[in-house]
């Protein structure tokens, strides 16, 4: 009697998936989007090209809705970990968020606005804590406005970063210029965003020639993630 050969397992799909040494990610909140950009060191030495993602409220949606989608961050981080194509565990991914406020916007007196980012940035960073996201560093804007600085060859004073003025918007591109010319092939080229007169900030649409008020968010994640990546390097 012929004994059947037995046919030999395959491994896990997913345990490729799962050989990760850390992941970086940078966060930017606001109280129009969350931006997510990250990267992966696997460990056979690979490192993943750095992915972004991003959730937009316009302008008329509800605090609460905004603040309940905040809350569940697990899915903004699954969204991203999906095209980066890992399955880390929660101790080897580290999240850089920026502050939700600077202190000369606290002596500026916006007292409601910054309540309201405040509690949006809160919502989101609990939702990381209640899926075991701990290694979470909270970063004042000029870290890695310091690092886009460097490499581009200027300093984050006022006069180099935006030397246009309060009239220019130089300064909300920086983290785009700097993408742009030293990590071409990174997630990115997405559209200006523009301010619509019903539906607040927005992409621009193709077909649209509105002047952009800033990037979009996800530029700056990608350089807040780059300063995760450097600090965790350290």
């Amino acid at each position: 009697m012929a004994v059947a050969k037995k046919k030999k397992r395959k491994p896990s799909s997913t345990s490729k998936f799962r050989s990760v040494e850390w992941v970086a990610i940078g966060g930017d909140i606001s109280m129009t989007s969350i931006s997510l950009a990250g990267t992966a060191l696997l460990k056979d030495g690979k490192k993943r090209r750095p992915k972004a993602v991003a959730l937009r409220w316009e302008r008329g949606t509800d605090y609460f809705k905004r603040m309940t989608e905040a809350a569940k961050a697990h899915d903004l981080m699954h969204e991203l970990f999906a095209e980066l194509k890992i399955m880390p565990e929660a101790d080897q991914v580290y999240i850089a968020l920026e502050e939700p406020f600077s202190w000369g916007h606290v002596k500026g007196g916006q007292s409601n606005a910054l309540k309201q980012q405040a509690q949006i940035s809160g919502a989101f960073m609990g939702g990381l804590l209640r899926w075991g996201w701990q290694n979470i560093f909270e970063i004042q804007a000029n870290y890695w406005r310091k690092l886009v600085a460097d490499d581009l060859g200027i300093t984050i004073h006022h006069t180099k970063w935006n030397p246009g003025g309060r009239g220019s918007n130089q300064g909300k591109y920086r983290a785009q210029e700097w993408v742009e010319k030293f990590h071409p092939k990174w997630d990115g080229h997405w559209p200006d965003l523009i301010v619509h007169s019903k539906r607040g900030l927005i992409p621009r649409p193709d077909d649209s020639n509105a002047k952009g008020k800033q990037s979009d968010d996800r530029y700056e994640a990608l350089a807040m993630m780059e300063w995760m990546v450097r600090e965790i390097k350290r």
